[in-house]
């Protein structure tokens, strides 16, 4: 999510639909960065789950759901 902020890209995960101010052109090229700074902290395995994924959106939901932990005690056993 840094490199995204870094960028000015995390709007592109917010925002699940295009809204109506964002013309669609831009939104695809919004989208396609964003998805192009997510893969590029990728490496191997984590690459390979997300690579046919054209959505940012979905790239960060199936990221989440495979690696980021959801309680601490699972963390630290």
């Amino acid at each position: 999510m840094d490199a995204l902020n870094a960028r000015n890209k995390e709007d592109t995960l917010e925002l699940q639909d295009r809204s109506a101010e964002v013309e669609e052109k831009v939104w695809k090229k919004m989208n396609q960065a964003t998805c192009g700074v997510i893969r590029s902290y990728l490496e191997g395995d984590l690459n390979y789950d997300v690579m046919n994924k054209t959505s940012a959106e979905k790239i960060w939901e199936t990221l989440a759901s495979k690696y980021l932990v959801k309680n601490i005690k699972i963390a630290c056993t």
